[in-house]
């Protein structure tokens, strides 16, 4: 029986106090010379709910005959705590008129319940765990997937969803070699990307990526976007690898906005290197009146020169600085330009003028 750690009992309703093996007394940790505790005594060992379950069942098998088999928990001394299966069998040929005789068993579970009792709680804590991390994984805009070592995918986000282009959740591949049949990968500079050499099979092999970038096209739809994949493997306590772990994220409209970006700076040098062009011819376009205009000034300074020659240079003067005048609001237009202040006038006009 202590090997089992089992104990018998029977109980004879007209004595009203049950008769117990040795180890009964081992488990309620009674000594033998104080003998067995009457049937209240219990509600001192039991905890009122337990006490409830116990009670409903002996009587209904004193006065029903009703088999019963329940685990307990016991309330010792010190306040320590054990379990145990209480097993009853009524004798249905012997019958008082207090009741039924009883027999049956009692068995010390403590070890085994505790061991049930860690595993449950173990279970709910990895359960509000997995819920947690689940959480994260559907608050996540990035697509996120976890596959195991045959290329299984075993957990996804709804980011993933909407990355691969899935109508539903429903509708996505669950492993990595149905991809192929409908989605091929690019590298950036636009080769195409073998199965093996994909981030998941990487993974798998022991690679792990930050910030990759390949080019990604449905065959079905034709629509292709660029994705930047982070990617490592998942290792047991072991080392060994069991799978692997993906995020992606779609950069289709970043590198739009950076070709948009590079574009504009060379269009901005190759303007800024007209203008410099312009600026230099301009320089040299405005030397030249400014030349006639200071050389024909200086020349009227002298005297002798008749009013028909000294008439004969103002026109020159006259005509240069007209020349000047109108390269210089040429450039005040370009300036303006540049700005964005230069006013249209729309109007009619004569072609021929």
């Amino acid at each position: 029986q202590q090997i089992a750690n089992i104990g018998n009992w029977h109980f004879d309703p007209e004595v009203g106090f049950p008769v117990w093996s040795d180890y009964i007394y081992q488990i309620y940790e009674r000594d033998p010379k104080d003998g067995v505790p009457h049937i209240d005594d219990y509600k001192k060992i039991y905890e009122p709910e337990q006490y409830g379950i116990f009670n409903k069942a002996f009587t209904a098998a004193i006065n029903e005959g009703k088999n019963y088999d329940i685990e307990l928990k016991l309330k010792l001394p010190k306040d320590q705590i054990k379990w145990i299966r209480a097993i009853c069998k009524p004798d249905i040929k012997r019958k008082s008129k207090s009741g039924y005789n009883l027999s049956g068993t009692i068995q010390d579970i403590t070890k085994s319940k505790k061991a049930e009792l860690e595993l449950q709680k173990a279970k709910v804590n990895a359960e509000e765990i997995t819920g947690r991390l689940k959480a994260a994984l559907e608050s996540m805009s990035d697509a996120v997937f976890i596959s195991d070592l045959d290329g299984n995918f075993i957990d996804f986000n709804e980011a993933f969803v909407s990355y691969h282009r899935f109508k539903s959740r429903k509708e996505c591949a669950k492993t990595l070699k149905e991809y192929p049949e409908f989605l091929e990968v690019f590298y950036s500079d636009g080769k195409l990307t073998p199965l093996q050499m994909w981030v998941v099979p990487r993974a798998l092999r022991g690679d792990m990526g930050l910030n990759e970038e390949y080019i990604l096209k449905r065959k079905d739809t034709g629509e292709t976007w660029v994705g930047s994949y982070n990617y490592a493997p998942v290792r047991n306590n072991y080392g060994d690898i069991i799978g692997s772990v993906v995020t992606a994220r779609d950069i289709t409209e970043r590198k739009k906005t950076e070709q948009e970006l590079i574009l504009a700076k060379e269009k901005a040098e190759s303007a800024n290197i007209h203008k410099n062009y312009f600026l230099a011819n301009m320089s040299h376009e405005i030397r030249t009146p400014m030349n006639g205009v200071l050389g024909f000034t200086n020349l009227l300074l002298d005297e002798d020169f008749s009013d028909v020659e000294r008439n004969k240079y103002l026109h020159i003067i006259e005509r240069n600085s007209q020349q000047l005048l109108t390269l210089i609001d040429d450039i005040i237009d370009v300036a303006k330009i540049e700005s964005n202040e230069l006013k249209i006038s729309i109007g009619d006009c004569k072609v021929l003028d």
